[in-house]
């Protein structure tokens, strides 16, 4: 058991590259296998399929930033209330049509390497 002096320590020489790792990463095929979920993705598409014939095609989606703002956060609400899985998946549809046809005064795609992680 590493005392936190020495965890810091190797945590540091980690990071700025002086720590050699016996540990092998796994291939670039192997990650697109693990690192995503299949049954999340097919819910997706079937519920667009669905909101399409419903609603109009994805394609020519026209709601606002601030619809698509307070949808998704409803939606979150609604998941910490529910646990529903469906209101993940309507969180991420909306997440991919405000990332298509964002109307945000400021949209940008900026890359915050090593700064804000998702996990």
């Amino acid at each position: 058991m590493q005392t936190v002096s020495q965890y810091i320590r190797h945590h540091l020489l980690n990071t700025l590259g002086y720590v050699k790792t016996t540990k092998q990463k796994p291939s670039l095929e192997s990650l697109k296998e693990t690192e995503w979920n299949k049954d999340f993705e097919k819910f997706m598409r079937n519920r667009l399929v669905m909101g399409a014939l419903r609603y109009g095609l994805f394609s020519t989606k026209n709601s606002t930033t601030e619809k698509n703002i307070i949808s998704m956060k409803n939606k979150v609400l609604l998941y910490e209330q529910t646990g529903n899985l469906e209101c993940l998946v309507d969180i991420a549809n909306m997440a991919q049509v405000e990332f298509t046809h964002s109307n945000h005064p400021t949209k940008h795609f900026n890359a915050t390497d090593d700064k804000d992680h998702v996990v």
